[in-house]
């Protein structure tokens, strides 16, 4: 893919012209430095600047993406934007063609409870027979099956792994959706949902929806007190 496919001219500034480098990776981890990657210098870096900028430099990528205010003593092509996390995510968003069309994102977010709720909405739209991609603290998972390894703990991955997970489960579930009319929420709550047939109505205190709760069901009707964590 071109550079300039990956950033647009009004979101960069550089003395070469860059437009029509190859890029084959983009990463912000100086270990994945290949041939043909873009190398995107983040700012917080905790070690040794200096050290970090000179293996960068001697590993040769493509070009170098960093903040406007970074000096870099290279003949490397240096490419400046006003913030490289954003510009890191907006160029891994475009290298994976994530068609922001094809899938309905439904992001829970609060204090607490928020993997709890997700896991609910992730069951019901998987009773309901829709395609459900899931990326939550301690598991992504495609259609209910977990595809992230035992060690990954994270709330939210790092965009080098966001974005091809997402891609990933375009491909592989086509379109997730939940319509307005699926499901109601107050405050942020899951309330209630309707159900091909019925309405379940989501009882105040319930937290967690257990697996037994939906075994051997054609619909959701009725949930007994066993299979519901208050």
């Amino acid at each position: 893919m071109l550079l300039k496919e990956l950033l647009y001219e009004i979101e960069y500034e550089s003395e070469k012209d860059v437009e029509r480098i190859s890029v084959k990776a983009i990463t912000s981890r100086k270990e994945e430095i290949r041939q043909s990657t873009l190398f995107v210098l983040l700012k917080g870096i905790k070690f040794d600047t200096e050290k970090i900028i000179n293996y960068v430099i001697e590993k040769r990528p493509c070009a170098i993406v960093c903040d406007k205010e970074r000096e870099l003593n290279t003949d490397i092509p240096i490419i400046r934007v006003k913030n490289a996390r954003a510009a890191l995510s907006n160029m891994l968003s475009r290298f994976y063609e994530i068609d922001y069309s094809k899938t309905d994102f439904i992001a829970v977010t609060g204090t607490n409870g928020k993997t709890t709720t997700a896991t609910m909405i992730e069951k019901i739209m998987l009773h309901s027979k829709i395609c459900t991609g899931f990326i939550g603290t301690g598991k992504i998972a495609i259609n209910g099956e977990t595809v992230s390894d035992g060690y990954y703990s994270m709330t939210t991955p790092d965009p080098e792994l966001l974005y091809p997970t997402i891609k990933k489960m375009q491909d592989e579930t086509g379109v997730l959706t939940m319509s307005p009319d699926v499901a109601s929420f107050e405050n942020g709550v899951l309330k209630k949902y309707h159900g091909s047939d019925e309405i379940v109505i989501v009882p105040d205190g319930v937290t967690r929806i257990e697996d037994g709760a939906f075994e051997q069901m054609s619909k959701i009707g009725e949930l007994s007190d066993d299979e519901l964590d208050n």
